[in-house]
């Protein structure tokens, strides 16, 4: 009996000195966002959690002439709009509870805060008859915000984590307009605040607003 014991611990213990732990975000894909995680455990209770990401995001809209005809992809398209940049999230965890090995899982259920920062370069190009909106411009994200979650991590190393909850972003965008006559759109002048471009025919417009928004996600990953 006592050997088994002892061999139980023994077994607990080595589990627990795998205190490194990559992940990826399975459900960053569906919103471009490839982002990749790393987790240190420092005690039964504290963990921090670094994560980096790249985004490549490109908007169509078909052509009107595509979308009388009910196709798509035949044309060009009447709008596109391309956002590339990256994101950094450092996160501080703290489990709500001792975790609980048993049938050789890992498990817990842990509340996190964490700081979040998005970088993004806007290529927007306006094909539509008309005012020409084409632009490019760069925006900004810092965003804050609290998470629960459960982690479980197999005895072999692999891990599954979901989390969410509520968060507040703040986004700057500066906005460079082609077509200086934009400056007398009321539409701009109601949201924006616009500026003159040292640069030609051009103009910058800034744009600064605070929201409430909730973040959710789901990783996979390896523990060693």
């Amino acid at each position: 009996m006592c050997l088994s014991v002892n061999a139980q611990e023994a077994q607990t213990d080595s589990f627990n000195m795998k205190r490194n732990i990559i992940k990826n975000n399975v459900l960053g894909f569906f919103g471009a966002n490839f982002t990749f995680g790393y987790e240190r455990i420092l005690s039964k209770h504290f963990s921090i959690n670094f994560i980096a990401g790249y985004v490549n995001i490109i908007h169509e809209v078909p052509s009107r002439f595509e979308q009388s005809l009910s196709i798509s992809g035949g044309g060009y398209p009447d709008i596109r709009d391309e956002l590339k940049g990256f994101l950094v999230i450092p996160e501080m965890r703290y489990n709500l509870k001792k975790n609980i090995y048993k049938d050789k899982i890992y498990r817990g259920y842990y509340m996190s805060s964490f700081v979040r920062y998005k970088y993004l370069h806007h290529n927007f190009k306006d094909l539509i008859w008309g005012p020409d909106f084409s632009h490019t411009g760069i925006s900004q994200e810092l965003s804050t915000g609290l998470l629960f979650g459960y982690q479980a991590v197999s005895k072999d190393g692999f891990s599954f984590e979901w989390f969410m909850g509520p968060q507040i972003k703040n986004t700057v965008i500066h906005r460079n307009y082609f077509d200086s006559n934009l400056n007398e759109n009321l539409f701009i002048k109601k949201f924006a605040s616009p500026k003159e471009s040292p640069y030609n025919n051009s103009y910058d417009v800034m744009q600064n607003g605070t929201v409430f928004g909730f973040r959710v996600g789901m990783t996979i990953g390896y523990a060693f």
